[in-house]
């Protein structure tokens, strides 16, 4: 049985949310966004300077998101009626307004061990930019959004408000990269996006489901218990995992030295608790 609803993934950034919309998306029954869009999401608030998005928006603005999130999607035959799927990390900041452009949505939120999530951040900030991937992207953004490339590419020759980053802008970032370390700043970002998910305790079971990343990546049941929850079949859902299994690693004591994992546990040391791989 198809899904009805939209399902949005939810998760801090290396916490799996692309390898849960690909397996999920491997069943035919949405028109998947491909990539995250965090450009429509800011569609009318493009100069606030985070991500954490006020959700008081008009009726007339959260169509025009859904409008754009819509055309976004990839086109299937036949599937004009499908619902979206789509997961953009930064929406785990703003929830609210995700509720209010999608208030029939259903969500997916992936929780990875923090040490792991923030050591696989502060690599993607220090390794070389994908430029091919970024044009890509660029290609496939509605014209409507072309304010916030500019500002992007602003932000990569030192002109612009704001300062360049890599994942979620929490309030403050920009503050912060000028008085803490950056792995400190990788913590944060994760730490935000984990409070963030706290806006979805008030949605019943069928509204949203918690999966853990280190239960997908070795527990079969794990991953049919998604697939039944989604209302996809579940071998279909299976054979995709399969041809796309992840491997955990454990790098967060290889990355950071103990002064710098002191520093961090200082910051986060209540999520990285709560949240820690057993």
């Amino acid at each position: 049985m198809r899904p009805l609803r939209p399902i949005i993934v939810i998760g801090a950034a290396r916490s799996g949310t692309k390898w849960v919309r690909s397996i999920l998306a491997s069943c035919g029954a949405f028109r998947v966004v491909p990539y995250d869009v965090n450009h429509i999401w800011r569609n009318g608030q493009h100069r606030v300077p985070h991500d954490a998005l006020d959700p008081v928006v008009g009726e007339q603005r959260a169509l025009v998101i859904r409008s754009l999130l819509n055309r976004a999607a990839l086109p299937l035959m036949g599937a004009a009626e499908l619902p979206i799927l789509e997961k953009t990390v930064s929406n785990a900041l703003r929830i609210p307004l995700v509720r209010r452009v999608f208030p029939e949505a259903r969500f997916v939120e992936i929780v990875r061990d923090g040490r792991e999530a923030i050591a696989s951040t502060f690599e993607q900030w220090t390794r070389p930019r994908d430029r091919s991937y970024a044009l890509r992207k660029a290609l496939a953004f509605p014209l409507a959004c072309w304010p916030y490339l500019l500002e992007l590419s602003l932000r990569r020759v030192g002109l612009a408000r704001t300062k360049q980053t890599w994942g979620v802008r929490y309030p403050g970032i920009d503050e912060d990269l000028g008085r803490l370390s950056l792995p400190e700043v990788c913590a944060l970002q994760w730490a935000w996006c984990i409070r963030g998910g706290r806006d979805l305790d008030d949605l019943p079971s069928s509204s949203c489901i918690r999966v853990r990343y280190e239960d997908l990546c070795r527990n079969e049941l794990a991953v049919r218990r998604l697939a039944a929850w989604a209302g996809l079949p579940e071998d279909v859902v299976v054979s995709a995992w399969k041809r796309d299994t992840v491997v955990t690693e454990r790098r967060f004591h290889l990355t950071f030295d103990e002064s710098t994992r002191g520093r961090i546990a200082a910051l986060v040391g209540k999520e990285l608790e709560a949240c820690a791989a057993e």
